[in-house]
């Protein structure tokens, strides 16, 4: 007996099916057994199941993808919109609001000061993707101005103050 994903040398083959001889199995078993290698077989019971739950209906591949499709997003009846499906940290919420567009997710926001509690917008600094913010990290030379998408540090403090 050969286990399915294993491979075990010919000796520790033969010991397996002489520790498996003599063992006796019921007709019902073997019946079981032979089932199994087939593939799974509904019962009638299931069957009527099945049928009284899609009440006759079929559909074509094309029908079943629309259904699919329409259940998505807005197109689904309990749609409450992107912020239900995913949670927005308060700090990427700023950042959004002042460039006037969703931060992709690829972009990440930094907080200067290094607390991330502290989310005044003049300490806050995103990026275009993590390898420029790890470079920040290590030596804030090391960025170029196009890798910056927004900069609290070069906003004015009399317009933080409106």
């Amino acid at each position: 007996m050969v286990f399915k994903g294993y491979k075990f040398s010919e000796s520790h083959n033969k010991k397996i099916s002489e520790s498996r001889k003599g063992i006796k199995f019921s007709v019902e078993h073997k019946k079981n057994i032979s089932k199994s290698k087939i593939g799974k077989k509904h019962s009638e019971e299931h069957k009527r199941k099945i049928g009284l739950k899609s009440k006759g209906r079929t559909y074509t591949k094309e029908q079943r993808k629309r259904r699919s499709e329409d259940s998505k997003g807005a197109g689904n009846p309990n749609w409450k919109g992107i912020l239900a499906i995913r949670s927005i940290k308060r700090y990427r919420s700023l950042v959004e609001k002042e460039i006037g567009r969703f931060l992709l997710p690829t972009e990440v926001v930094h907080h200067i000061n290094g607390i991330t509690g502290d989310d005044r917008i003049e300490n806050l600094i995103a990026f275009i993707n993590q390898g420029c913010h790890n470079r920040f990290g290590s030596d804030e030379s090391k960025v170029y101005d196009y890798e910056i998408i927004f900069d609290g540090r070069k906003l004015s403090k009399e317009w933080i103050k409106l």
